[in-house]
């Protein structure tokens, strides 16, 4: 199983529609920004897997945090604490504000979605 159709099936697709519902979208736009977004992410992860700590550095992060809450609780992934914890995450994996701009903006070029 890929990493969207993970995202996909979590909680019986309740992680994607909460996260629809959060940004104004409906689920089949949500799954095309995943879909355009996971390759980015993806690529990032595998950089930092050939680094010296990258991926420990990561996977410190994960540890430290309850992060499986947001897989159990779909509303708590769109809340500020669940927002803020992703955007910590994705500095671990894209390494700077700038990348995950960046990649958003590609994303939104590529989608057509904001």
């Amino acid at each position: 199983m890929n990493l969207l159709e993970t995202i996909m099936s979590a909680q019986s697709g309740d992680v994607v529609k909460k996260m629809a519902e959060a940004n104004g979208l409906e689920v089949g736009d949500a799954l095309k920004a995943l879909g355009s977004l996971i390759p980015g992410v993806a690529g990032n992860l595998k950089e930092n897997s050939q680094q010296g700590n990258g991926l420990d550095s990561l996977f410190q992060a994960l540890q430290k945090g309850q992060h499986n809450q947001y897989l159990d609780d779909p509303q708590a992934a769109v809340s500020s604490r669940g927002i803020q914890d992703g955007n910590n995450i994705l500095g671990h994996i894209l390494g700077s504000k700038d990348a995950s701009r960046q990649l958003a903006s590609r994303a939104a070029n590529e989608t057509g979605l904001d």
